[in-house]
């Protein structure tokens, strides 16, 4: 297996090196697509909760999705709040963004103000260059460097010891300029393996994954006459899940109420709500 990964690190490499020194880049994503957003969106308060599927009771969760956003008019992340299942503020992300749009440098602190984490962004010949992430100390968590090679493909080294390169991040980008592979390779062997279909109007239709941690899986999803993931079909090597999702929109057309089911459940087993406010 060892062997086989080093390969396909090799084939890899060399694609990229053969294609080398072009001027291209991949567009800078808005923030807003990744919350599903549209429209000028300038914040938005999401609380998930669980389902207890005996009596309809629902909990706060504690999860990536219990969070508080503010976007500037570019639709990038200006503040990002988090929070536990108790709804108390556990952490703040504060970032800064040039003129063009790009962004400069973030800052996460505790909810009682002590920083936790900084990271700070450079550009050469305007493109990402490096990446530079530390602790409240001072110290290096995480060091990326960005070599672009044309048409289509970006290597990351990234390392956590000073001087020391851990591993590398390939990520190849279609015509239309969807990321539709990503590997991640340390020294040793490959950590894991992305790869993504789209469909016309560029929304994830397919992904399949290789991860050392959870294996192999292959994700479906299929979208409403809204643009909503409205069935997500999960195929892992011991089971298979499909998850169903059921929207209620506000006027412009986002969703502010969520509830996902599994299988062919009569009931969500959990729901996210989100209270978004527009400029």
């Amino acid at each position: 297996m060892a062997f086989n990964y080093r390969i396909c690190a090799a084939v890899l490499l060399m694609s990229l090196a053969a294609v080398s020194c072009g001027r291209w880049a991949p567009e800078q994503e808005q923030d807003l697509s990744k919350y599903a957003l549209k429209g000028n969106v300038a914040s938005i308060r999401t609380i998930p909760y669980s389902v207890d599927s005996l009596d309809g009771t629902r909990s706060m969760m504690t999860s990536a999705d219990n969070i508080y956003a503010e976007f500037n008019r570019d639709g990038m992340t200006t503040l990002l709040r988090t929070f536990n299942s108790k709804g108390k503020q556990t952490g703040e992300t504060v970032s800064e963004y040039a003129p063009d749009g790009r962004i400069l440098s973030s800052e996460t602190r505790s909810a009682s103000g002590t920083l936790l984490e900084k990271v700070v962004y450079a550009y050469r010949g305007g493109r990402l260059y490096s990446l530079l992430q530390t602790d409240g100390d001072d110290s290096l968590r995480k060091y990326e460097e960005y070599e672009y090679f044309a048409p289509d493909s970006v290597r990351i080294a990234f390392s956590y010891k000073e001087g020391e390169t851990a591993g590398y991040r390939l990520m190849i980008y279609d015509g239309d300029g969807n990321n539709v592979r990503t590997v991640t390779i340390s020294q040793a062997r490959q950590l894991s393996e992305f790869n993504i279909g789209y469909d016309s109007m560029g929304r994830r239709t397919v992904m399949d994954s290789d991860n050392i941690l959870f294996g192999k899986l292959h994700s479906e999803m299929t979208y409403d006459e809204n643009d909503l993931c409205s069935k997500m079909l999960i195929v892992g090597e011991k089971r298979t899940q499909t998850v169903r999702f059921k929207y209620e929109l506000d006027s412009l057309g986002n969703w502010v109420t969520r509830e996902a089911y599994h299988g062919n459940a009569s009931w969500p087993d959990r729901i996210d709500e989100r209270e978004i406010k527009y400029y």
